[in-house]
């Protein structure tokens, strides 16, 4: 008992000693995606609440890689705040003052001291915001709609995190559909939507597009664990949108992996 005691506490002992130290040492990532000149570059990223694999703290890390990729606008999942799992840090106001971009955040479940939800940070004056909450079983999921002025024209941004079970999905997907379909603008819809079957989607295709499927880089899979490798977050857009570019950087920051994507208006 005493053996088991002292490892959870010399645990404990590491991974403060590692927040505390480690985004001080620790570079800006490198990579070679650079944005061109006219384009609004969106991600999509499942952080998994700021946690390595190892279960070390990584927050700073994701920080310094959305802030490298010169992002236009960023769709966050899994952002976790002051929850004992992520050793309490408030992890959008981390990630806030790091990037220095308009932010807004929603949390949807409550986990022990604190919350975890989806974040929006852009670039872009945020004109406003709302708040969808979507049918749910044992963990609560919504969908954050916010709309931002961009040089060309507004846009509406959609950020969620559907459900494990299809058939809540389906109830979440019309829901989605629904709000997508009320109103003209130009939409982006970001998230993790927990799972790979397009034919799930078949409603909001008639809205939105797949980038990944247009640059046919649909068979890149978004997330791995030790059991499968899978495709599951995505970025759909509005048909009159040009899309330069689409990829998934291979950072292991996360047991996801972000989706980058190039756009511009038709």
């Amino acid at each position: 008992m005493k053996y088991r005691q002292t490892l959870v506490l010399l645990y404990a002992c590491f991974l403060i000693c590692y927040y505390i130290f480690y985004p001080y040492s620790t570079p800006a990532l490198q990579n070679n995606l650079t944005s061109q000149e006219n384009t609004v570059r969106v991600v999509s990223y499942n952080i998994h609440f700021g946690m390595g694999s190892w279960g070390n703290p990584n927050i700073s890390e994701i920080s310094h890689f959305l802030s490298s990729i010169q992002a236009d606008i960023i769709c966050l999942q899994e952002v976790d705040k002051f929850s004992i799992r992520s050793l309490f840090t408030n992890q959008p106001e981390i990630l806030n003052e790091s990037l220095s971009m308009q932010m807004t955040y929603k949390e949807t479940t409550p986990i022990i001291s604190g919350e975890t939800g989806n974040l929006i940070l852009s670039k872009f004056p945020i004109i406003s915001v709302e708040n969808i909450p979507l049918p749910s079983l044992k963990y609560p999921r919504n969908i954050q709609k916010v709309i931002v002025q961009t040089p060309t024209g507004p846009i509406r941004v959609l950020n969620t995190h559907l459900g494990l079970s299809e058939d809540i999905r389906q109830k979440q997907i019309k829901v989605l559909s629904n709000v997508i379909s009320k109103d003209p603008l130009p939409t982006i819809l970001a998230g993790d939507f927990n799972t790979s079957n397009l034919l799930e989607f078949q409603d909001l295709f008639s809205f939105l597009k797949d980038p990944a499927i247009i640059m046919n880089k649909h068979r890149v899979y978004t997330f791995k664990n030790s059991k499968y490798n899978s495709r599951i977050d995505y970025l759909l857009m509005s048909k009159n949108f040009l899309i330069d570019s689409y990829d998934v950087p291979k950072i292991e920051l996360s047991d996801h992996y972000p989706v980058v994507v190039d756009i511009r208006h038709r």
